[in-house]
């Protein structure tokens, strides 16, 4: 019966980590397509707009990557240093939770710890460390090097995050988890990047901001006002 479970065991893990796999690979040829798509620039000039909106999301997507990359290779040195078995499993997981906002940080932070309370080999300066460590690098990687490296043009309200994550989980599971916002960020881009009052009414539902007047408005506006002046100085 313990040979049974053993086995029965080991198969589900197995499982497990073939998902977990499969489902990396999937990420990993999502995001090479946006970006290989994102480098296109338009051939006519007078599409400005998508030109515009492709320099944001790639450097959304190469800045996400980048930093994604950081705060793991800092959690992997935090858990090796404290001699964790598992540190290169909890660094992968890092850089791809670190695409959920909120979520992936303190997921990242927290998985590790039972491993590290429950073994009696680890006292309570090295639970402080890997507790610390993690969070450190995703409150720096959140409140500094985000907005430095990305901006605020990528923001997105807590409801939108949340729906993405649940629509996108819903279909595709760990990977529309994890690929729900950087999609959902890169429509927003899109759509606030339109000379259109209405996407940029669903891009500024997304932010949560106020919707930003269209070019074309801004230019009858500011027509009018030219028109107007020479009748006020005659």
């Amino acid at each position: 019966a313990k040979r049974l479970n053993l086995t029965e065991m080991f198969m589900r893990c197995l499982g497990t980590a073939a998902q977990v796999t499969e489902n990396s690979i999937y990420i990993v040829l999502f995001l090479a397509f946006m970006l290989a798509g994102s480098t296109a620039r338009p051939a006519s000039a007078a599409d400005d707009v998508h030109a515009r909106a492709d320099a944001q999301i790639f450097a959304y997507i190469r800045g996400k990557s980048a930093i994604s990359l950081l705060v793991s290779c800092v959690n992997a040195l935090v858990l090796r240093a404290i001699g964790l078995d598992l540190w290169l499993v909890f660094a992968v997981l890092t850089f791809w939770l670190n695409f959920i906002p909120n979520v992936g940080m303190a997921s990242s932070v927290c998985l590790p710890m039972p491993l590290v309370l429950l073994d009696p080999s680890f006292g309570p300066a090295a639970a402080a460390v890997a507790f610390v460590g993690p969070l450190v690098a995703g409150l720096v990687a959140k409140d500094v090097l985000e907005p430095l490296l990305i901006g605020h043009s990528t923001s997105l309200q807590p409801v939108a995050v949340l729906l993405s994550i649940m629509l996108w989980g819903s279909v595709w599971g760990i990977t529309g988890m994890v690929l729900a916002v950087p999609m959902t960020a890169v429509a927003r881009i899109y759509l606030a990047g339109l000379n259109h009052p209405l996407p940029r009414y669903f891009a500024s539902v997304l932010a949560g901001t106020p919707a930003e007047p269209a070019a074309s408005d801004e230019g009858n506006a500011s027509g009018v006002e030219l028109a107007e002046l020479p009748s006020m100085t005659m």
